[in-house]
């Protein structure tokens, strides 16, 4: 991750990707006995209410948490995508540059997270949730298919800046 005359850490960093579903209770203690240093996940599914108690309840345990809302479009809680970096390490959310990857925060499905793994030394981390049943639903695989141009668009914004996109496209890749 570095360059010439600053080449980067020495010590291994771990980043996993996680589709939990539901990011709270118990979720939450898995998260925490993994050992990776950076969670970045879909579906925690959680109200404000659980998202808050999470939030808290990994703080006490050194790990910043950062939600998406909810899928505005159902009348269940889901959707909803999150990224947790434990101490030393940081995250924060990152602005888009364009308009629409700022539209498509508020739809549950995308977050965009920078992550400081050290000194000078940021990354940029897009997590999309595509849009359930992309493979026998051509609206649903458009909808998916779309999201991401919208994240390819965004990412030409931030040359020079190392990025990774994670998710679940709820989609085979060929039908995109």
């Amino acid at each position: 991750l570095g360059i010439e005359p600053h080449p980067g850490p020495t010590e291994t960093r771990t980043i996993e990707f996680l589709n939990t579903s539901y990011g709270h209770g118990k979720a939450t203690e898995h998260i925490h006995n993994r050992g990776a240093d950076i969670f970045i996940g879909n579906e925690h599914s959680g109200d404000p209410n659980k998202v808050n108690k999470t939030t808290k309840f990994l703080a006490k345990l050194k790990w910043k948490s950062l939600f998406s809302c909810l899928d505005p479009e159902l009348v269940h809680h889901t959707g909803g995508v999150f990224a947790q970096a434990k101490k030393p390490f940081n995250i924060y959310n990152v602005k888009p540059n364009t308009k629409a990857a700022s539209k498509l925060l508020d739809s549950g499905r995308f977050g965009m997270y920078g992550v400081e793994l050290g000194t000078n030394l940021h990354t940029i981390i897009f997590t999309c949730y595509g849009w359930t049943n992309g493979r026998g639903n051509q609206p649903a695989r458009e909808r998916t298919d779309n999201m991401c141009k919208i994240i390819y668009y965004e990412t030409q914004t931030h040359p020079g800046v190392p990025m990774l996109l994670t998710g679940d496209l709820n989609c085979s890749r060929e039908l995109l």
